[in-house]
């Protein structure tokens, strides 16, 4: 869990803005992201068609990848 400490500041009579440490705001927005991968990896499990990939030696030859 992310341990966060903000702080609120308010316009008028409403907290409006969030004020973070960068550390904290970078680590969210990683948090964040890693979800995201997540979620795209789960959706390509589900769509996954049991169709033979791509091997690995044709991306490399085919993007000019030595090994």
């Amino acid at each position: 869990m992310i341990s966060i400490h903000p702080k609120f500041i308010n316009h008028g009579d409403k907290e409006q803005y969030v004020l973070l440490p960068l550390s904290e705001y970078v680590a969210i927005r990683e948090a964040l992201e890693d979800v995201e991968d997540l979620r795209l990896i789960e959706e390509a499990r589900r769509e996954d068609d049991g169709s033979a990939g791509i091997p690995l030696a044709d991306i490399m030859k085919e993007f000019g990848i030595a090994k």
